[in-house]
């Protein structure tokens, strides 16, 4: 493993599956591209442990970012699944679906 890929793939949540990490670091971006732009959140602040709230987004913004990224990636993704707390909860959430779709 390249040096300094093993914090990486910790932060994404893939520490001991390095597969996924190429999709997570390329959707990580758009999201936080989504997230600056629609909700004028401040890219710096972004983080894997950062909560909706602390990017200062309430329940009703988190339901339409869920929305947003469906669109973004051409994924659905389950009412079930879409209880994330943090930045980082999400990024898996949606490789996860990014992946199930083959891509």
């Amino acid at each position: 493993m390249e040096p300094g890929c093993e914090k990486l793939l910790t932060w994404l949540g893939f520490a001991h599956d390095p597969i996924p990490w190429r999709v997570s670091v390329a959707s990580q971006a758009q999201i936080i591209e989504l997230l600056a732009e629609k909700y004028g959140v401040d890219a710096a602040k972004v983080s894997s442990d950062a909560t909706m709230a602390d990017l200062g987004l309430d329940s009703l913004s988190v339901a339409e970012l869920v929305f947003d990224i469906e669109d973004l990636f051409e994924i659905e993704i389950d009412a079930s699944d879409a209880e994330f707390k943090t930045f980082g909860e999400a990024i898996v959430l949606v490789d996860r679906y990014i992946a199930a779709k083959g891509g």
